[in-house]
């Protein structure tokens, strides 16, 4: 069996599978272990997977900072700040988001995410500045 007639094949077994009760189940695996040779524990941990690997529902918790909107400001009082670690920038973000807005009026959103980000938060949006801008 080819590589895309297996696919195929299996995205038929896995829509047979996913709307069968615990005995159409059985009758599919069966069929499919005949068919491919897969070992039955393989090809149970293969259908509710998806196809091949391919998650059919993310993971993970839903990104709550979009570093797209929260890094210019971001980046402009870090930078003013002398680089300043997670931990102080946090904590100095208050003071300075007033004279930042001064200049470059912020949405309500992107000044609560800043003000609410957590020290671990801002040195992983600053990451890939870290190493553009070095402190000597």
């Amino acid at each position: 069996m080819g590589q895309m007639t297996m696919q195929t094949y299996i995205k038929t077994l896995k829509i047979r599978y996913l709307r069968g009760n615990r005995k159409v189940k059985k009758q599919i695996l069966d069929e499919f272990c005949a068919a491919s040779g897969y070992n039955r524990k393989s090809a149970i941990r293969m259908f509710p997977r998806g196809l091949l690997g391919e998650k059919d529902r993310p993971c993970g918790q839903k990104k709550k900072y979009d570093p797209k909107l929260l890094l210019a400001p971001l980046k402009f009082i870090w930078l003013a700040t002398d680089q300043m670690c997670g931990a102080r920038l946090a904590a100095a973000l208050p003071m300075w988001l007033p004279f930042y807005e001064t200049k470059y009026p912020l949405n309500p959103e992107i000044k609560h995410n800043l003000l609410s980000a957590s020290a671990r938060t801002l040195d992983r949006l600053l990451k890939p500045l870290k190493y553009r801008y070095p402190k000597w």
